[in-house]
Parts: structure tokens; sequence; C-alpha cells
């Protein structure tokens, strides 16, 4: 005789009861897990930060002239339950570099103790291009940090990125970063490579 015949009513509600509250239980330990880790990850930032941003990060493009070297885009942040960051660029507002240098990406990270740190992946098509992030969070809206990865070339570079919610703002800062104080990564790549030689010139090793 099948075993299931032998079941009446009440047992089948034990069982679907069974099932159905260890699926039921977990949900509800997660759903507290993600309330607490978003609430200790918002306790030690100083401003709201979902929303609409200006970003700028120092960007090699091979020779152009210095002042071409600052990326410009506007980005939405976006909080996920939990500690998790997604920040995606939705326009590129270079208007004399974008045809020859196009830039576009996508951030994915964990915001630790006002910080965050991710991994940023190019979303322009036929480009390879990706690396990791850090970025802390200021006080007036402002945000600022550093990537890593591969950009135009097939070594390690780095840059400095700021976002801030207003645009004037953004301006003001890089141009003070970038040209004011003369910001420059250095190809520690190229200067590991080349150990041996002879005292390389700083400006063989400048982006």
């Amino acid at each position: 005789m099948d075993i299931l015949s032998l079941l009446d009513k009440k047992d089948w509600m034990i069982l679907i009861l069974g099932a159905i509250i260890p699926v039921f239980l977990s949900i509800i330990i997660n759903a507290f897990r993600l309330y607490f880790q978003h609430k200790k990850a918002s306790a030690d930032l100083r401003t709201k930060i979902q929303g609409t941003w200006y970003s700028a990060e120092f960007d090699h493009k091979n020779t152009e002239p210095i002042e071409s070297r600052n990326t410009i885009l506007k980005v939405k942040l976006k909080r996920k339950f939990g500690n998790k960051i997604i920040i995606k660029s939705i326009e590129d507002i270079n208007e004399n570099i974008k045809k020859k240098y196009p830039t576009r990406w996508i951030v994915k990270g964990k915001l630790i103790r006002g910080n965050l740190l991710g991994e940023w992946n190019s979303t322009v098509p036929g480009t390879i291009r990706y690396g990791n992030v850090f970025l802390k969070f200021l006080d007036n809206e402002i945000a600022v940090g550093y990537w890593i990865g591969e950009s135009l070339f097939p070594r390690p570079m780095y840059g400095y990125w700021i976002m801030a919610k207003k645009f004037e703002e953004l301006e003001k800062l890089t141009k003070t970063v970038l040209i004011e104080y003369d910001f420059h990564a250095y190809d520690v790549a190229y200067l590991v490579e080349n150990i041996n030689k002879k005292k390389i010139p700083i400006d063989a090793v400048k982006i």
C-alpha cells in the first residue's frame, strides 16, 4: 500500500508546515542580518549617498595634455539592502575628448566604515578594462579615493577618484588637484622592469 495514502489531513498539514517553517525562518533571519548590515554600514556615513553624483578620475589618455586627463562623468549611486553599493556611469561630460576616449563603467562593492571597497569594470563595447576602487565619503557630499587596474595600458595603472553631488564643486576640486597641484601618477611597473639600468629620469615614468 502507498504510504502517502495512509496520511490524513492532519498529517499532511504537519508535513507542509515542517517544510515551510524552516524556509520562513531562514528568510526572517536573513532579513534581520541585512538590516543590521545596512544600519552598521550607515553609521559612519556623514551624508546621504544614494542618488546622482558627478565623478572625476585621473585617466592617462596617452599623450593628451594634462587638462584632458580629468575624465568627468555623471553617475548614479544605488545602495542595496545590507552593505552593497552599485555606481554606474550614465553620462560622459568630457565634450572635447569623449569621442576619442569614451568612458563608461560600473562599480560594485561594499560599504565598510564609511568607505566603498569594490571592483570596477568598463562597459564600453569592445574594451576589457577592470580593477579595484577605494572611495571615502566625506562631509559636504564629497567623496575621494583611488582606482587601480588596467586602463589603456596592459600594466598596473592608478589615479585619483573624486565625486561630488554638485558639478561646480567637482570642477573646482579637480582643477585644483590636477592643474594647481600638478597631479601625476607614476609607472611603477616600468621602474621595476628597468631596476638594473642606470638612473631613470622622473619624466620617463611620469604619467
